[in-house]
């Protein structure tokens, strides 16, 4: 990364650790890593990709989500499902951040919206099936409560954005 990363971290003002990973195309691995070394550092954990962002839909805060599924211990998973924005036109560079330069998205009923990442409860984290899905996947839900019922490509017939989604920036 060049966008002096540590620098920009440092500004949220909580502990984060910086583990370095090199190359490309090392995503799997990584998640791994973390599901094998690090699966004590919090009780939930979202693994997603620097080009999404994970927000709210409603009145609820993403811990007030994550609270709501505390005492349910059949729920090893929270997936949430994409909301996917593109170029908004732009052929060149300009420094905004993405969430203002990129704004417009495609329909909820656009087909890879029906795909997203998980939040996991790392007490039940298992190796992860792809960088997708993390948890047990008959104890997977929505964030609005709903089952995950994944098709063999790993989509949902119809994405479920009550409560939280995840702006991915293609």
């Amino acid at each position: 990364s060049t966008d002096d990363t540590l620098a920009e971290v440092a500004r949220f003002g909580h502990p984060v650790d910086v583990i370095p990973w090199p190359g490309t195309g090392r995503q799997v691995s990584a998640y791994n890593d973390m599901l094998a070394k690090r699966r004590h550092y919090a009780d939930w954990c979202a693994f997603i990709d620097v080009d999404e962002f994970l927000f709210p839909t409603g009145d609820e805060t993403v811990r007030d989500v994550l609270h709501r599924f505390d005492m349910a211990v059949d729920v090893s998973t929270i997936y949430v499902h994409w909301m996917f924005f593109g170029s908004n036109g732009a052929k060149d560079f300009s420094p905004e951040p993405v969430t203002q330069r990129f704004t417009r998205r495609a329909p909820l009923e656009f087909g890879p919206n029906r795909y997203g990442k998980s939040i996991v409860r790392m007490q039940y984290a298992v190796d992860l099936m792809n960088p997708h899905l993390i948890g047990l996947p008959e104890r997977m839900r929505t964030a609005g409560g709903s089952t995950v019922l994944l098709d063999d490509n790993g989509r949902q017939p119809l994405a479920d954005h009550r409560h939280l989604a995840l702006a991915h920036y293609f």
